[in-house]
């Protein structure tokens, strides 16, 4: 029997945009004592959404910009995107930790 396996467009797509993000900035896990402190603060799927959202057009600016990975990724997503104040980062924790080498992490 043949083994027949199936990758959807959208994941080789996202596959590829996070080897492209990782070659332009070097990514880092997030702590898991702040990955803990993030989660606690998501309780429902609209703000599951929003940061996913947020991170889609935050990835997908980054794969073609040069960045320092330093920056906090609100300060990215506010002062360089100009996106408003609820595209931040749900939690007070992510918003004072998180830089764009923590992207994927998040």
């Amino acid at each position: 029997m043949k083994d027949y396996r199936v990758a959807y467009r959208k994941e080789v797509y996202n596959t590829a945009l996070f080897v492209r993000l990782n070659q332009r900035i070097n990514q880092e896990e997030v702590p898991v004592s702040v990955q803990r402190q993030i989660s606690l603060v998501l309780h429902d799927l609209t703000d599951i959404h929003n940061v996913l959202a947020v991170l889609n057009i935050v990835i997908n600016f980054l794969v073609s910009l040069s960045w320092s990975p330093e920056e906090l990724f609100n300060t990215f997503v506010h002062d360089t995107l100009k996106m408003p104040a609820e595209s931040s980062l749900v939690s007070g924790r992510a918003q004072q930790f998180c830089r764009l080498k923590h992207v994927t992490s998040l």
